[in-house]
């Protein structure tokens, strides 16, 4: 009843369906009130786990993205590889590891070969992340970016990627260097 007085003191009396749903409230009050409480408690939380679980993510991304990196700089062999990269190594230079030099021995070549591969699987697998899956962003990259430019800078290593199937480590690396 007091619905109804309500809508009835604006000056309009309520007609047709709007009578119709105000009964049916008027009615039916004691049922419908525990439901709306339900549903809106069921709304506040469903939206506080989505806000929780951004987090959680949020932060999933920036562990693996510290993990790749701590990877990067503690792997014996990917240390090596970017000491060749960075034309510190103390036995090999990337122009004599890409080349087809006989004074570099096979066993040794091999080695190093499977090094770099390794290391350029690594972003291989970020590249997927993402342009595929598209679950990092390149902003995302930004801490591990100066090794892209070792990619990005260097011609016999983006000839080497263009041969042996890396195409999206070097669009990555490009892409990463475009946005500095």
């Amino acid at each position: 009843m007091s619905i109804v007085l309500i809508v009835g003191s604006t000056g309009f009396p309520p007609t047709g369906l709007v009578s119709v749903f105000l009964r049916f409230i008027e009615e039916n009050w004691e049922i419908l009130l525990p439901i709306a409480i339900a549903a809106f408690g069921g709304g506040v939380g469903f939206w506080r786990f989505l806000v929780v679980r951004k987090a959680e993510l949020a932060w999933k991304k920036t562990e693996f993205l510290f993990l790749q990196g701590y990877y990067l700089d503690t792997n014996s062999d990917l240390t090596e590889v970017v000491q060749i990269l960075e034309g510190r190594h103390p036995e090999m230079t990337l122009a004599r590891l890409l080349s087809d030099a006989d004074d570099v021995d096979p066993k040794q070549r091999d080695k190093y070969l499977h090094m770099l591969d390794k290391f350029l699987n690594l972003f291989d697998r970020l590249q997927y992340s993402v342009f595929e899956l598209k679950t990092l962003s390149l902003k995302e990259l930004e801490p591990i970016g100066w090794y892209l430019s070792i990619v990005c800078n260097s011609e016999p290593l983006k000839k080497y990627c263009e041969e042996y199937g890396y195409h999206d480590v070097i669009r990555l690396a490009e892409e990463a260097d475009l946005e500095d």
